[in-house]
């Protein structure tokens, strides 16, 4: 039986050649990465967080509701969320990482952009993955993702090998968003993993 979760972003091309670009040492130590997005993509920049980063060791969170969901659908899927979210992770280095989103951003504004900063060189991507309005066209970075995600599934499958994002992937980004959640409670900066 195997699991892949499906954090396509990370099939982004523009994802890609940053991982590339980070395992190649080209930045140097990491100091800090700066997401900002669309509140619907929120879980995945956590999953990018530690998919770019490393694993994080804590976290600071907060989120604001304004009592009025706002509904964006695509077909039959729907987020409802907060008006405003932020957090700040530690990562096991010393580093530091912060993701500030809304769902109230419009839907012609890119859905998500990233800073990452070493002790040698930064990168800044002000439009990551695209916008929402241009979703389901062809050739869109969703639709040009989902095939590579696809092929390395059925490769972990016939090959028998760990499916590269596996579902502890996707427990420890649940966990995280539970932290942050934790953390708004509570008003403190919080251990991020409950297993």
């Amino acid at each position: 039986l195997k699991l892949m979760v499906v954090y396509n972003y990370r099939y982004m091309a523009s994802v890609m050649e940053l991982k590339s670009r980070i395992d190649a040492g080209e930045f140097g130590e990491l100091t800090f990465i700066s997401i900002c997005g669309h509140g619907y993509t929120f879980h995945h920049s956590i999953d990018l967080m530690r998919f770019l980063c490393g694993e994080i060791v804590s976290v600071s969170g907060q989120f604001t509701i304004d009592g009025k969901p706002f509904e964006y659908p695509l077909g039959d899927w729907v987020y409802t969320a907060p008006f405003a979210k932020a957090a700040i992770f530690r990562f096991e280095n010393g580093a530091l990482g912060t993701i500030t989103g809304s769902d109230k951003v419009a839907s012609n504004f890119p859905l998500m952009s990233l800073t990452y900063a070493g002790t040698k060189a930064q990168a800044a991507y002000p439009n990551l993955i695209g916008d929402m309005d241009h979703l389901t066209e062809e050739g869109s970075m969703f639709n040009n993702a989902a095939p590579l995600l696809l092929k390395d599934f059925a490769n972990s499958v016939l090959n028998d090998t760990v499916p590269p994002i596996t579902g502890v992937d996707g427990l420890r980004a649940l966990e995280l968003e539970e932290a942050i959640l934790r953390s708004n409670n509570f008003g403190t900066t919080v251990s991020p993993y409950l297993i």
